[in-house]
């Protein structure tokens, strides 16, 4: 387990992570998404409409997940002894409506700055971010887990490629150098909680 400092700075390091909202016949519904951590509070976007906010219209509780990949291990030959080297946040609570103008255009100076610094987010046009629905989700539960790697024996990881590449990222995830990876809402780079 990890305390709830350190579930701030993975949430603060992470790239993607998982919404879970409850659709209208009680399932869950998970989209992968970027975020902000900012002030105790994620903070996601979109457009509007959709089922994700008809979903918090119907029911405001929600679950945002994010992990950290950090390697493989593997003792002897067996197949059963394989594991993976993690840290990993679980976060459940209640999402809200962003509607104040100036922490509207706050949160997204924080997206930018975070998934695209070379750009200046003073540029945003108005009528874009009106255009922009921002939830915020405010944590009522926090919690967290880690397998931490040793130092040495690291094993690399392997690629849909077929080739071994080392961990390299600023947010801790791991990109093929071999592939283009669509930075969109909706990211494919997602493991599921150990």
């Amino acid at each position: 387990m990890i305390n709830e400092f350190e579930c701030g700075r993975v949430l603060t390091r992470c790239e993607t992570g998982r919404f879970v909202t409850i659709d209208d016949e009680g399932y869950p519904y998970p989209l992968p998404m970027h975020f902000v951590y900012a002030e105790g509070i994620i903070y996601v976007h979109g457009k509007s409409g959709g089922e994700k906010i008809a979903n918090i219209e119907r029911d405001n509780r929600v679950a945002f997940e994010v992990d950290e990949n950090l390697g493989y291990h593997a003792k002897g030959d067996s197949p059963c002894n394989v594991g993976t080297y993690f840290n990993s946040v679980v976060v459940r609570g209640r999402a809200f409506m962003v509607t104040d103008e100036v922490q509207r255009r706050q949160v997204l100076t924080w997206l930018v700055y975070k998934y695209a610094p070379h750009l200046n987010a003073a540029d945003m046009p108005d009528e874009t971010i009106a255009k922009t629905v921002i939830i915020g989700i405010t944590a009522e539960r926090i919690s967290g887990k880690k397998r931490e790697r040793p130092q040495e024996n690291i094993k690399p990881d392997t690629h849909c490629c077929g080739h071994e590449h080392s961990q390299h990222s600023r947010a801790g995830h791991q990109h093929c150098c071999c592939h283009d990876h669509d930075e969109a809402e909706h990211n494919p780079h997602s493991c599921s909680h150990k």
